[in-house]
């Protein structure tokens, strides 16, 4: 694929083909902010380059995330660790709290 390509424009109706959705769900997803979209006017544009690097990503914000992972307050994802980190996790009292029960 070229770099020409990524970088095209697509539809709502591109969209669904594209991720093999119906375009109601794409319409749903974009104004809940579940995937990258611009409303120009009253229609839904989507940059096909964006859509690729959703799909790729190991953990998108628009997705649930595993246990044991968490987004921290500068809103990226923190892996569980014993280690602190200096901008904390809500993870870390209750870790501690769970190795004194389980006597770690």
């Amino acid at each position: 694929m070229s770099p020409l390509e990524h970088d095209e424009v697509m539809s709502v109706v591109e969209v669904a083909v594209f991720l093999k959705l119906e375009p109601k769900t794409i319409r749903q997803y974009a104004r809940e902010k579940k995937i990258p979209a611009r409303k120009l006017g009253n229609q839904w544009r989507f940059l096909k380059s964006s859509l690729v690097h959703w799909l790729s990503e190991d953990y998108s914000d628009y997705e649930q995330k595993p246990a044991g992972v968490v987004l921290t307050s500068e809103n990226k994802l923190c892996r569980y660790s014993k280690e602190t980190t200096s901008i904390g996790s809500i993870l870390d009292s209750k870790i501690d709290e769970y190795e004194n029960l389980l006597e770690l």
